[in-house]
């Protein structure tokens, strides 16, 4: 938007006005089984075919200004009911939509359980960006850290959880099967402990920030223990839920951070002031992973073994007896 269109040779195609892009979406399209309903989203002309193809009961081509369409929609507002549509497809049309992650969010809600998405924005490689801020990592660097959850540990839980447990990594690792809603989202809420935690590293009062949302509080507490210290960690829980639930549910809006001594009571306020819940829920320590649940020990392990354990997972899944 905004700017002359580029001119590059070959890259449209004389017979069916493809681009690279298209081309290169066509290839992976051919490669989808069928589905019921299929919503096109800013219809290219080349596609359609292979999209009406694939769609068993319906492709239904929408767009917020075009004419020759099923229907007229707005991204941030879809008119159709939760799992709709077993594919969207959506090319070079975030971009120019005032809130992306909004428009997103709606694509996933209108998805059907198993469906799938394609959406591509065009990527300026004109320039770079630079961010001089020092970036905070995921790995806990010393012991001696208090550990604060922002966000709490299950934020807006309902009577709905155990469905909503079904599109966890435990449940189709562990439990071999997955079931159920994904995970609910806030947006209000996401907003909310997104800017504590820009804020809070901004300020440099964080030494490392990993969010929960693949694996759960559990593998995000390992996943932070595996940098060159290999420092561990103690965690304290108290809650009514289940351990599976409390330790490998993957709700959003769940950021882990370390902090010292001298900023714990900064970042507190920071998360208070925009109503975010933060409970302090262990710290970190030398060498091992220890969590009690309500007083009672859920499991203790030494870093070292569960870092080769992870370290190690593709060959072990790769190796043939």
């Amino acid at each position: 938007a905004g700017r002359p269109p580029a001119i590059r040779r070959n890259a449209v195609c004389p017979r069916c006005a493809s681009r690279e892009r298209d081309r290169l979406a066509f290839l992976f399209l051919r490669r989808l089984a069928p589905t019921r309903r299929i919503l096109h989203v800013a219809p290219e002309a080349c596609l359609m075919p292979r999209l009406r193809e694939l769609a068993t009961v319906a492709c239904t081509t929408a767009d917020l200004v075009r004419t020759d369409i099923d229907e007229r929609v707005d991204l941030l507002a879809l008119p159709h009911r939760d799992g709709t549509f077993g594919g969207v497809y959506c090319s070079h049309v975030l971009q120019d939509v005032r809130d992306d992650f909004r428009a997103m969010v709606e694509v996933f809600r209108v998805l059907a359980h198993g469906g799938w998405a394609i959406l591509n924005v065009p990527v300026m490689a004109e320039y770079t960006v630079e961010h001089v801020d020092a970036p905070a990592g995921a790995r806990f660097l010393r012991p001696g850290r208090k550990l604060i959850l922002l966000g709490g540990l299950l934020p807006g839980a309902d009577d709905r959880l155990d469905r909503r447990f079904g599109s966890s990594a435990y449940a189709k690792t562990v439990l071999g099967q997955t079931w159920g809603l994904p995970p609910a989202l806030d947006l209000d809420y996401e907003t909310a402990v997104q800017a504590v935690v820009r804020e809070a590293v901004r300020g440099g009062l964080v030494e490392s920030a990993h969010d929960l949302s693949d694996g759960g509080l559990a593998v995000a507490l390992a996943e932070c223990c595996f940098g060159p210290a290999k420092t561990g960690a103690r965690l304290a829980i108290e809650t009514d839920l289940p351990a599976h639930l409390a330790l490998f549910h993957e709700a959003p809006s769940r950021v882990l951070v370390s902090v010292s001594a001298e900023t714990a009571d900064a970042v507190l306020r920071l998360a208070a002031s925009r109503s975010v819940s933060a409970p302090v829920i262990g710290e970190t320590i030398a060498d091992e992973i220890a969590v009690e649940i309500n007083g009672c020990e859920a499991f203790r392990a030494p870093v070292a073994e569960l870092h080769a354990l992870w370290d190690t997972a593709l060959e072990s899944m790769l190796e043939v007896s």
